[in-house]
């Protein structure tokens, strides 16, 4: 019998509205309130068909609290704005099957303050009868009414949002409003109860009501929390509303969402590759992929190209690459430089001698994974013996764009050649970050003649107390050991000791260079091979290349 009440209610329930022309507030002057506890009813009619049998009542809720509407039999409930500048219905309770007793239904709904109409409805066949309780909200974010974005509900981000309301109302919309107060990146996460027909749409818009392509439609038999957001979006700081939208009858459907928002450090690097988003040779960015992501470049002359893309578990979750020469007026003619490209490592890493053109890097998965963070870097690479497959390559170019690095005339690095104590110090010299102090006056060494580039190299140097020489000597033919190396970084970068570090097996306490070591590995410069430091290896080009670029 319930179901098709509730059809009847559909076809002639609203022709029993409020005047238009007179306000609702005015209206329900001249009816009765509602009170807590009090049960309304009213007999059978001796009418066949139609909902005659209705009554309208107020209630005054003195503050947001949660209301239990009990509904005996097929009675049904229409809530009403009770304020002369807003006119209409906000939800409705209704009897419903699908809670499991034939008697009576409950429902939940928690409720600003103020004062609202109540009409009260049921078949000619059957009596109604209802009452109402008053209770402590149990969620502060969940509160009607919220049908527009001006009556939103301000919540937190990363906080999980809980639907209180029973209602089965057909075209169930609810508002939401939250704050970024930096980048972030931002995705949905949510479910419903597992119900026949549950279904729930989520999306997010922005105050000028643009729609971010973050949408969800929640559904029955996805389960929290393995039912994680698949979209991605980059947000800025600003005030966006979240909307949810129903179109079936459902009783308690129990959505839940969360606003899973990751603030972005250096949002300067971070690129969403929407639409052959361009970017800089020579320069690390870094990317979620929720769908493809496409990069452009451009070369004006012919150049070795070295792009790599770093991401954590990239084979597990399918990464793929793509290369592209576009063409500006048909796009038949695109050129395929490589194509599916499928991560084996952690790592896709390929070098290309490219002749002038617009190229595109389209990165995807051949999997459904939620989220893929990425780094991304298309390197002009000037050195003949560097390539993608230098493990080091973002590091030597990344210094080589600022300057710091040189390589020899011949045109190259030489990664793998330990580097002598000048080079080192003509790098550093070479680093606009460091500022030394004068604590003391320079001195003479027998191996360094004073009128040369590299006593005014090392002059700075020596005056800051960073190094002092031996028996006289400086020695800058000769290589540098990595305790040798902690040593000078941390003088030089005026390093202290972040968090506690565990202690290197082949570095002992009583080593000279201890505390610089456990100084550079506080602060992420050095992590050792295997829980061991090597103090006394040689430093090569290409791993001096990676201390000096974190220190950056």
């Amino acid at each position: 019998m319930k179901p098709f009440l509730y059809t009847l209610m559909l076809l002639f329930g609203f022709s029993l509205q409020v005047n238009a022309e007179e306000p609702l507030s005015d209206y329900l002057k001249n009816t009765a309130f509602w009170h807590e506890g009090e049960v309304l009813t009213a007999p059978t009619s001796k009418y066949s068909s139609g909902y005659e049998r209705y009554g309208y009542y107020r209630i005054e809720v003195a503050e947001d609290s949660l209301y239990t509407f009990t509904l005996v039999k097929d009675t049904n409930i229409k809530l009403m704005y009770g304020s002369p500048t807003k006119q209409g219905d906000i939800i409705w309770l209704s009897s419903n099957v699908n809670d499991r007793d034939p008697e009576k239904t409950v429902h939940q709904i928690q409720l600003k303050k103020g004062t609202y109409g109540i009409y009260i409805s049921n078949s000619p066949e059957q009596p109604y009868e209802a009452s109402y309780q008053v209770s402590d909200l149990i969620s502060p974010y969940y509160l009607e009414p919220n049908n527009s974005r001006q009556e939103a509900i301000d919540i937190p981000i990363n906080t999980v949002i809980e639907q209180v309301t029973t209602s089965d109302d057909l075209y169930q919309s609810d508002y939401y409003r939250f704050t970024l107060t930096v980048p972030s990146l931002v995705k949905i996460n949510g479910s419903v109860a597992n119900k026949d027909y549950n279904w729930v749409s989520v999306s997010i818009t922005n105050a000028e009501k643009n729609v971010y392509d973050l949408g969800r439609d929640l559904k029955a038999g996805e389960q929290w929390p393995a039912n994680k957001g698949h979209v991605v979006e980059v947000l800025q700081p600003g005030t966006y509303y979240v909307s949810t939208f129903t179109q079936n009858r459902v009783y308690d459907r129990q959505y839940r969402f969360e606003i899973e928002a990751q603030p972005i450090e250096n949002p300067e690097t971070f690129k969403r590759g929407d639409s052959d988003t361009p970017i800089m040779l020579n320069t690390k960015y870094r990317g979620v992929i929720s769908r493809n992501d496409d990069f452009s470049f451009t070369l004006q002359e012919s150049k070795k190209i070295g792009v790599v893309v770093n991401s954590e578990l990239a084979e597990e979750n399918g990464l793929q690459m793509q290369l592209i020469k576009r063409d500006q007026q048909d796009l038949s003619k695109n050129i395929y430089i490589e194509s599916d490209i499928y991560a084996k490592s952690n790592r896709l890493h390929y070098t290309y001698n490219l002749e002038p053109g617009k190229y595109t890097i389209i990165l995807g998965s051949s999997f459904d994974r939620p989220q893929i963070d990425y780094t991304i870097s298309a390197y002009d690479v000037p050195f003949s013996d560097i390539t993608s497959k230098n493990a080091y390559v973002e590091e030597i170019m990344y210094l080589t764009d600022k300057e710091i690095i040189k390589g020899y005339e011949d045109g190259t690095f030489k990664p793998a050649n330990s580097i002598t104590r000048r080079q080192v110090f003509l790098m550093l010299s070479r680093d606009t970050n460091l500022q030394f102090e004068k604590i003391r006056p320079m001195t003479s060494f027998q191996d360094v003649a004073e009128n040369s580039e590299d006593y005014a190299i090392i002059t700075p140097f020596y005056e800051a107390g960073i190094i002092d020489g031996s028996y006289g000597k400086m020695q800058l033919s000769q290589s540098l050991t990595r305790a040798q190396l902690a040593k000078i970084l941390v003088n030089a970068y005026n390093l202290k000791m972040q968090a506690p570090v565990a202690d290197f097996n082949d570095v002992s306490k009583t080593h000279y260079a201890y505390h610089y070591i456990k100084i550079l590995a506080s602060n992420g410069i050095s992590i050792g091979y295997k829980g061991n430091f090597k103090p006394n290896d040689p430093v090569t080009r290409e791993h001096f290349s990676v201390f000096l670029a974190r220190m950056q």
